[in-house]
């Protein structure tokens, strides 16, 4: 008789979206969106790149306005709350995953 390892079939299966555990951390997470949060870089840690393209454009058009025209503080505090709803809010990453350590 021959001897099965379906541990081998199991791994080489693609996962499911939104089973398991992420990659990221969630105190990752939550640290880069209070330092970093108006740009996005914690949408992009978490692989959730549609956020986190749309808040670091958002940025991007804002500091200048800002800067130049004193407009864009409008722009930058509302990417600042976003972040900060992201913290309480957002618990898996952009495959649905569940945070690791949360």
């Amino acid at each position: 008789m021959a001897d099965f390892d379906f541990r081998e079939e199991e791994e080489s299966r693609p996962r499911r979206q939104g089973y398991g555990r992420s990659d990221t951390s969630r105190i990752l997470y939550v640290i880069l969106a209070l330092l970093f949060g108006a740009t996005g870089l914690h949408n992009f840690a978490a692989g959730r790149y549609a956020h986190g393209g749309v808040q670091l454009v958002g940025f991007l058009v804002s500091l200048p306005l800002c800067l130049v025209f004193g407009l864009g503080l409008f722009g930058i505090g509302f990417l600042i709350l976003w972040s900060l709803l992201d913290i309480v809010t957002v618990t898996r990453d952009g495959r649905g995953r569940q945070f690791s350590g949360s």
